[in-house]
């Protein structure tokens, strides 16, 4: 007659303990995630419910109003031989349109130059060289 040893396995206390938690841990995460779906279900707060007691207010206004600024720019160019040429009949065009300006009543805070350039005008030629080719 043959005799059949079992082993008997005792689980150590703290793996029980460990074993608990996370079955505690899981069903916290079930519940919470049923009352988020639970709480998808209503669009706002207080869906479905009848109001009562409540004030509603509608309007409509129209505003009417004469506009009070414009804006515009001015290009002045000129093209001389020398600087100081161009300069004078273009500081003169300028002078012309800031006096008109004045006059129709804009204020001189109101009137600003925003770029003053000069630049060189280049006159390139092309010509052949025939010489040692």
């Amino acid at each position: 007659m043959d005799i059949e040893k079992k082993e008997i396995h005792i689980v150590p206390p703290h793996r029980m303990q460990i074993a608990g938690i996370f079955a505690i841990s899981m069903l916290g995460v079930f519940l919470l995630v049923l009352t988020l779906s639970s709480l998808k279900a209503y669009h706002y707060i207080g869906s479905g419910v009848t109001a009562t007691n409540t004030i509603s207010v509608s309007g409509d206004g129209e505003v009417f109003a004469v506009p009070d600024t414009a804006t515009f720019s001015v290009t002045v160019q000129e093209e001389a031989k020398e600087v100081k040429n161009a300069q004078a009949v273009a500081t003169k065009k300028g002078n012309d349109i800031i006096a008109y300006l004045k006059k129709e009543g804009i204020n001189e805070k109101d009137i600003q130059t925003t770029d003053y350039s000069v630049y060189p005008q280049y006159d390139y030629t092309s010509t052949v060289c025939r010489e040692g080719y």
